[in-house]
């Protein structure tokens, strides 16, 4: 069975279920695209990585509403 990648083009690290939850809210628009890409930030910051939080948010900001 093949790993699903909720992390779209980065490793899963210890943030991969932030990740999935972001999937998640995009796919049922539960809350608005901000507060699930502000989520993102907050939990891979969280996690860890404030580096990569900041350039995940961008990419999602600035590429997400395909996806929405």
């Amino acid at each position: 069975m093949k790993k699903k990648d909720f992390c779209t083009l980065w490793p899963d690290c210890n943030y991969g279920m932030v990740c999935a939850q972001h999937d998640e809210d995009y796919h049922t628009h539960q809350v608005s695209r901000w507060v699930a890409d502000v989520d993102l930030l907050k939990g891979v910051y969280a996690a860890g990585h404030p580096v990569i939080a900041v350039v995940m948010f961008v990419g999602v900001r600035s590429f997400g509403w395909i996806f929405w």
